[in-house]
């Protein structure tokens, strides 16, 4: 779990008002920048929080995020 110090590193504008996770945009997380489905990454990817270093490409979290924007799902590592 992070500390206090980890999470502060995080820019304030993309954390939600409420403290408890990552600001959203629609169905995005606003730490997302690119085009879905052509080339995405994440901008704070060394800072992300531990919720989202847990999501693997192919997991189950995955397949739910590429299913919502009608991504094929990808085979897990």
């Amino acid at each position: 779990m992070e500390d206090e110090d980890e999470l502060s590193r995080i820019p304030r504008a993309l954390v939600d008002d409420s403290l408890s996770g990552m600001r959203c945009h629609g169905d995005r997380c606003a730490a997302l920048v690119g085009e879905v489905g052509v080339k995405t990454e994440c901008s704070i990817y060394g800072h992300r929080p531990d919720v989202c270093r847990a999501c693997e490409p192919g997991d189950a979290a995955c397949g739910i995020a590429r299913d919502r924007f009608g991504l094929p799902r990808l085979l897990p590592n």
